[in-house]
């Protein structure tokens, strides 16, 4: 299992749309990762996914350094803290040093 305690999780995807936070933990779970997850982004209509994680970030002002992982690209504003994986390899150990770099 892999543990990170220091990470905190927001879930942004359309996942958040299907699962509730209890199922997405279980999830993560049982692919090894165990997270703590704090939360997902507001569901906008007219926003785009970098809309909607302003929004979370605007009301969550102690949250100064965030990594965003994804396999789409509609970040806004947000784009240089994106780590784009790809939906049929998912998460690599090329996307995994590019966080460390991000979040250093």
């Amino acid at each position: 299992m892999m543990d990170l305690p220091d990470v905190k999780v927001v879930l942004s995807s359309a996942w958040r749309l299907m699962y509730s936070g209890i199922e997405f933990k279980h999830i993560l779970e049982e692919n090894g990762v165990d997270v703590d997850l704090i939360g997902s982004t507001p569901v906008t209509i007219s926003g785009t996914r970098g809309d909607e994680i302003g929004l979370w970030l605007a009301s969550h002002p102690e949250v100064k350094t965030f990594v965003i992982l994804d396999d789409g690209s509609d970040m806004g504003v947000h784009k240089h803290r994106l780590v784009k994986t790809t939906f049929k390899k998912g998460l690599q150990d090329t996307h995994v040093a590019e966080i460390k770099r991000l979040m250093a």
